[in-house]
């Protein structure tokens, strides 16, 4: 396996243990191997780019990042590439999931994430610690058409046992631009039609002069899905959905037991 050159993983459910920790000093050891080896580690998430950084604390100008789904990727800290919802667009998303009580929504731009002004209520009120988490620079704003930031994606949350038929209602009713993706159990995200984390990954490979089938991923949801089939090899999570586990080329141990620690022991 010494012709792996670049490692993708997902950060929630993949890398990260379900308490959002994972073994620093193990992936610091780890990460200098790679280095020895010529090889790159990605992050390739439908997080922010600024909350990535502050999970990686230490590691953050060590690694590569295909944020946002693959709408931004940034490389030695550089932004490399954007892509954005159109206006157009959010002028018939935002009718569609702000206007339902049962979705709680929150807007990714490049600036900065944004909620509307009054919407932490109610059942939504336990979401406040993990929105202060995710998207560690949030505004509340009393009107989403007068954001001045181009708005990478659009997160809905609601109750998990509803992802599917949510996801699937979304997708029905958006404009062919857009697409609606299920990052995890309980969210959607609400991305630009052809925008994907193996389209962030290709741009950053093809700056890095990485072939496809030197590439390696992780993942365990359906984000996930065009990642892993991008890669010469892809691992599903022990813990990943089942339409990952169906298309993966290997298993990994579950994030809890750091199931991609593990297996980059071995390979490095």
């Amino acid at each position: 396996m010494n012709h792996i050159k670049l490692v993708a993983s997902d950060m929630d459910g993949t890398f990260m243990r379900d308490d959002k920790t994972f073994d620093h000093i193990r992936f610091g050891r780890i990460l200098d191997r790679m280095k020895q080896a010529g090889a790159h580690f990605v992050i390739a998430s439908g997080n922010q780019y600024a909350q990535l950084r502050l999970t990686m604390e230490e590691f953050a100008d060590r690694v590569s990042y295909v944020s946002d789904n693959g709408a931004v990727v940034v490389h030695e800290g550089q932004q490399i590439y954007s892509a954005h919802v159109e206006t157009r667009d959010l002028k018939v998303i935002y009718p569609i999931i702000l206007n339902d009580p049962n979705l709680f929504t929150i807007v990714s731009g490049l600036k900065a994430a944004y909620i509307k002004k009054g919407s932490v209520t109610g059942p939504w009120k336990s979401l406040e610690p993990v929105l202060h988490h995710h998207f560690p620079c949030l505004e509340e704003v009393e009107d989403m058409m007068s954001i001045d930031d181009e708005i990478t994606k659009a997160s809905v949350v609601m109750d998990e046992r509803k992802t599917m038929h949510y996801g699937q209602a979304l997708a029905a009713k958006l404009p062919d631009s857009v697409r609606a993706v299920i990052s995890g159990y309980g969210s959607v995200d609400i991305i630009p039609n052809g925008i994907n984390k193996a389209f962030g990954l290709d741009i950053l490979a093809k700056r890095l002069g990485v072939a496809k089938d030197e590439c390696i991923a992780f993942g365990d949801a359906s984000n996930d899905l065009a990642l892993l089939s991008y890669c010469g090899c892809g691992y599903a999570m022990a813990n990943a959905m089942d339409c990952v586990l169906e298309i993966a080329d290997k298993q990994a141990p579950s994030n809890n037991d750091d199931g991609v620690l593990e297996v980059l022991d071995q390979l490095f």
